[in-house]
């Protein structure tokens, strides 16, 4: 079989085995439900929920962006703990464990297809959020009648999250040879990365205006052009960090081609 064959195949099984609850697919229709939810009532000037008014001075616009933005981070948060980090994050950890790379030695997976899986899984899983996110955040403007580009800078830190994130636990984990139990706290180490980043960032102004983090801001006030330009290099950040790797296998691929 060639590499694309084996990238194809690897990913069928790994897609199955992570979408095989519906617990992924709940968690986000639970707080697409929640954002719609709240509506405005033009009447009080406020928003309503269950026949309750929530008073707020800002305009109708700006409580209805806050809203979104709010429900997204915490749907980010949840993402995090319920299936990033057990479904995603461990099992890209666990790909390099000896049980598994033996098993795909077996059946003469080379490293550069076992590589381009990982990376192409990776991909497939956070642009599929991502694009879930964009439609959410469309459905949600066109119901309120709002810009959709007011909610890019929350979506863009959460795609840059999953990126920056698993291509981290990627990078680390494949130049060293770690039990499971360590690759998984490495894992989870990378998945929190990203957003510690975000307590350097006010020391690093000065220094570097493109430093990249993908701390999630709960005021939507608070997200600066600087923020943006954050998570927009953690994105540039995952995909070298994602062409190291693949360069690494690359090169031992042909190493092992040779010895053969």
């Amino acid at each position: 079989m060639n590499v694309l064959t084996h990238v194809y195949i690897l990913n069928k099984i790994w897609l199955k085995q992570t979408f095989r609850g519906p617990s992924s697919w709940l968690i986000y229709l639970l707080f697409v439900c929640i954002s719609f939810i709240f509506q405005w009532d033009e009447k009080y000037n406020s928003l309503r929920a269950f026949g309750s008014l929530l008073e707020y001075d800002d305009p109708r616009s700006t409580v209805l962006k806050v809203l979104f933005h709010r429900t997204f981070i915490n749907f980010w948060i949840i993402f995090l703990f319920f299936f990033w980090i057990p479904k995603i994050q461990f099992k890209l950890a666990n790909s390099f464990s000896i049980s598994q790379t033996l098993w795909l030695k077996l059946n003469r997976t080379s490293h550069l297809s076992l590589a381009l899986s990982r990376v192409v899984f990776l991909l497939w899983v956070a642009g599929s959020f991502a694009l879930l996110s964009v439609f959410w955040s469309f459905l949600f403007s066109t119901y309120h009648q709002l810009t959709v580009s007011s909610f890019q800078p929350s979506i863009l830190g959460f795609l840059g999250f999953l990126l920056l994130s698993g291509s981290l636990t990627l990078t680390f984990t494949s130049f060293h040879r770690l039990s499971r139990d360590m690759s998984l706290v490495l894992a989870t180490t990378s998945s929190f990365f990203p957003i510690l980043l975000g307590f350097f960032k006010e020391h690093t102004k000065k220094i570097w205006t493109y430093f990249p983090h993908n701390q999630p801001v709960l005021n939507f006030e608070e997200i600066s052009p600087s923020i943006v330009r954050s998570y927009e290099s953690s994105i540039w950040v995952a995909f070298v960090l994602l062409g190291i790797y693949l360069v690494k296998n690359s090169i031992l691929e042909l190493i092992y081609s040779k010895v053969r």
